[in-house]
């Protein structure tokens, strides 16, 4: 079949150091798309427009870190687990990719028998992808504002700060404001409470 709008690339891993401290360090693989190659099905390049996210920036962490030692509370930083693949991409994305043969599971390596060069078809937004960011932003968005809790007034629930991209604010059931602030998959929350409000 004839995909509208088939992009094609390729997966490649990085290895990387998480931490250089001698007792700590970790060592991290990533699988990331490259897309700084695309092409179209008639092998011109892809380049995708009004694509760049907002994540928060030091400005505003810092206010947050500030906020919550103003107000009696305290900071605390988690990361969200494999952030930019939770979302499934919408079912008219077409991506192909060409992937190393290590990275093959076994039902890849039965489909990909006896052709050449195969190409898998990406089913989740990856690193490097130059969507990936706004589609990670609007499923957290979206995630954040589907929590409600009985609060102070009834439901509380996560509210956009205007002005400050990817931060959220709400008042707990005490009556005290609480602020999340993230950073691509690095989530800063603060003030009075705000540990509480961690899963």
């Amino acid at each position: 079949g004839v995909w509208p709008g088939a992009t094609f690339s390729r997966l490649f891993g990085i290895l990387g150091i998480k931490d250089f401290e001698a007792d700590s360090r970790k060592f991290k693989y990533r699988v990331v798309l490259q897309g700084s190659n695309m092409k179209d099905l008639n092998n011109n390049d892809v380049f995708f427009s009004d694509t760049s996210n907002a994540p928060t920036n030091m400005a505003c962490i810092r206010s947050v870190i500030a906020y919550s030692q103003l107000s009696g509370g305290n900071v605390s930083q988690a990361d969200a687990r494999q952030a930019y693949i939770q979302p499934k991409l919408e079912d008219d994305v077409y991506i192909f990719v060409t992937i190393p043969e290590e990275m093959w599971n076994d039902e890849m390596k039965k489909a990909a028998k006896g052709i050449n060069n195969p190409v898998f078809r990406l089913r989740r937004p990856l690193y490097g992808w130059s969507r990936s960011g706004n589609i990670w932003e609007g499923h957290l968005d979206a995630q954040l504002k589907s929590i409600k809790h009985d609060g102070l007034n009834g439901k509380d629930v996560w509210k956009n700060v205007p002005e400050w991209p990817q931060t959220y604010w709400k008042i707990d059931s005490k009556g005290k404001p609480i602020i999340l602030t993230v950073y691509v998959d690095d989530f800063i929350l603060g003030g009075p409470g705000s540990s509480d409000e961690w899963p």
